[in-house]
């Protein structure tokens, strides 16, 4: 018997990430998470990257993300509460879960005056709201590294058919 490697699983597990994006029932594995996290980023990145080196401006004179980078940006953010749900479900946990990506996430870019930054580059300190943005990173990456709950759980079947496949 061999073991088929989660590598080769990238394209369908990315697939299904897409699919699935506003889908909040079922269950997803952890290599669905971190497939997608990983190279939904770099594909993201990639994307903005070469539209800035097509001339593309991404920011005004006021600093503030022109539209198109801001639709980009979105459009890979959008899966993840789904995602999150989904993976939440597997190990066991409620759904509900998910709000909290998004609620971290939209406390974590206003700064102290109310006023929309992006973490990390306009704040001066570590205050309460850049830890909040922390705390949601840390709750997405306990949640992807956690493991499944066994076989017979309440939110749908094993999304892990049969991987070990036959010699």
């Amino acid at each position: 018997m061999a073991v088929r490697s989660p590598l080769l699983n990238i394209p369908s597990d990315l697939a299904r990430t897409l699919r699935g994006a506003f889908d909040f029932s079922g269950r997803s594995r952890r290599t669905e998470v971190w497939t997608y996290l990983i190279f939904g980023n770099w594909a993201a990145a990639l994307i903005l990257w070469l539209l800035l080196k097509l001339g593309l401006q991404m920011e005004t004179e006021g600093g503030q993300l022109t539209l198109l980078p801001t639709l980009i940006t979105l459009a890979y953010l959008a899966p993840i509460p789904a995602l999150i749900a989904r993976r939440s479900h597997d190990i066991g946990w409620t759904g509900w879960t998910a709000l909290l990506v998004p609620f971290t996430f939209l406390i974590s870019v206003f700064d102290e005056g109310g006023h929309p930054s992006l973490i990390g580059i306009e704040k001066q300190d570590l205050g309460l709201l850049v830890s909040v943005g922390v705390a949601g990173i840390l709750l997405i990456i306990l949640i992807a590294l956690l493991p499944p709950k066994g076989k017979a759980a309440t939110y749908g079947p094993d999304p892990r058919p049969n991987e070990v496949a036959e010699a």
